[in-house]
């Protein structure tokens, strides 16, 4: 299918309720754009994410999917699903909390967050994580590139596209597939648990670890295992733990808490 120019899409109307007033940007499978709710009492301002009309029914599984879980992840730094719908012209598409800022992946790409953003983030993505573990469900995606941050600095959990109750194996899970690579798979190789990799059953304390992992590229300013080939990280991650010696390159960080955050980071990732 040709690529689909989305910027011309900007004043559309989905479905007769949200007109769609900014492109914000593109993935592989659709784009988002910010959308105001049309002859609502209030002005309602919200993300919506169109799904490309070839895309794999696996795909519209997730939207499905991150629309039931997050209807009972009640927490403010969780990014919920408010809607998902198909529009006779447009497709599929969901409509979502809408954060105003860049993902923590851009972010970091300029080296580690300063010590008291770097807490401020991780305290409240841990503590949407952990709303959603009392509820029974687990994001299995832990990322910098679905973790939101607004201009004002607030962070929030996003994409629970593959996010799953605890023991259910009711729907088919194409995280089971042990053919998928880096580039197929719907979770990150590299923030994912070994027991992912294994395609075991998961529990919370997979999360657990891609959330140190990522800690530790907030406070160290690189990924975690980045001195492992690529080519063999799965691998690698799969059938090697213990990890060896580990870099924890921290002394930046003001003391005590040095100790305190590689203390943290090393009961997340096992070390």
């Amino acid at each position: 299918m040709a690529d689909i120019d989305y910027r011309t899409y900007v004043d559309k109307v989905v479905d007769g309720r949200w007109r769609l007033v900014r492109f914000i940007g593109k993935g592989g499978f659709g784009a988002v754009f910010e959308a105001v709710r049309e002859g609502g009492v209030q002005k309602q301002r919200r993300a919506l994410k169109l799904l490309k009309p070839d895309a794999p029914t696996s795909v519209r599984q997730r939207f499905a999917r991150e629309f039931r879980l997050t209807d009972v992840i009640v927490h403010r730094n969780a990014v919920r699903v408010y809607e998902y719908d198909k529009d006779p012209e447009l497709g599929f598409y969901i409509v979502m909390t809408l954060v105003d800022g860049q993902d923590l992946k851009a972010k970091l790409e300029s080296g580690p967050l300063p010590v008291d953003e770097g807490l401020r983030v991780s305290d409240r993505i841990t503590e949407a994580l952990e709303a959603a573990h009392r509820m029974g469900i687990i994001h299995r995606d832990i990322k910098p590139g679905n973790i939101l941050l607004s201009r004002g600095g607030v962070a929030y959990l996003a994409d629970w596209g593959i996010a799953k109750r605890i023991h259910d194996d009711s729907e088919e899970d194409e995280d089971d597939d042990p053919s998928i690579t880096e580039g197929e798979a719907p979770h990150t190789v590299r923030y994912a648990s070994t027991e992912q990799l294994r395609h075991e059953p998961l529990e919370p304390a997979s999360d657990i670890f891609s959330l140190g992992a990522v800690l530790y590229e907030i406070f160290a300013g690189r990924r975690f295992l980045d001195d492992v080939d690529p080519k063999y990280l799965r691998s690698y991650k799969a059938y090697k733990p213990p990890w060896p010696e580990v870099p924890l390159p921290f002394d930046h960080l003001p003391q005590p808490l040095d100790e305190e955050i590689v203390d943290v980071i090393r009961k997340c990732v096992r070390l």
